[in-house]
């Protein structure tokens, strides 16, 4: 039974050695010349004033709240137009569907979270501006200074 046994794989093994024509024979792998990376993309902040004014001069920003974990800190939400909403781990996703050509705005509570999210997007291509001192500074500003987001016209075919 043990002569059948190494006879058998004697055979398999030399079947796989040297039953294949060398045509048959995978070739080599060779690494390629040149490994192509995506450009860093640039990080930037924006003022609360900056961002007040480019929004109520019609500007349309590609704007991202990120917050973790569902603790959304609704004290400091601030209504600014066009907003989106995303979870942290969501925006990464996100970024697949997106274009590198235009920018991303990056808001959070603090500022902290959209600073790391942006440095982050940057690896990938991404421009990124992050809001300097998060919702709660441009809150604070907004209280302080009387400014206000002007209301979006819409236009419609009729």
């Amino acid at each position: 039974m043990r002569r059948v046994i190494c006879v058998i794989t004697l055979l398999f093994v030399f079947s796989i050695l040297y039953g294949c024509k060398k045509s048959e024979k995978l070739p080599e792998f060779k690494l390629p010349e040149k490994i192509e990376h995506p450009e860093p993309g640039a990080v930037s902040y924006i003022t609360p004033k900056a961002l007040v004014d480019s929004i109520n001069s019609g500007a349309k920003l590609r704007m991202f709240y990120i917050y973790e974990n569902m603790s959304m800190n609704q004290e400091y939400m601030v209504p600014v137009p066009g907003l989106i909403n995303i979870l942290v781990s969501d925006m990464f996703y996100a970024a697949e569907t997106l274009s590198t050509e235009e920018p991303l705005y990056l808001l959070c509570t603090w500022g902290d979270d959209s600073k790391k999210v942006a440095n982050m997007l940057a690896v990938e291509g991404f421009d990124s501006y992050y809001l300097d001192g998060g919702t709660y500074r441009l809150m604070k500003e907004q209280k302080k200074n009387g400014w206000v987001f002007q209301p979006r016209t819409t236009k419609t075919n009729r």
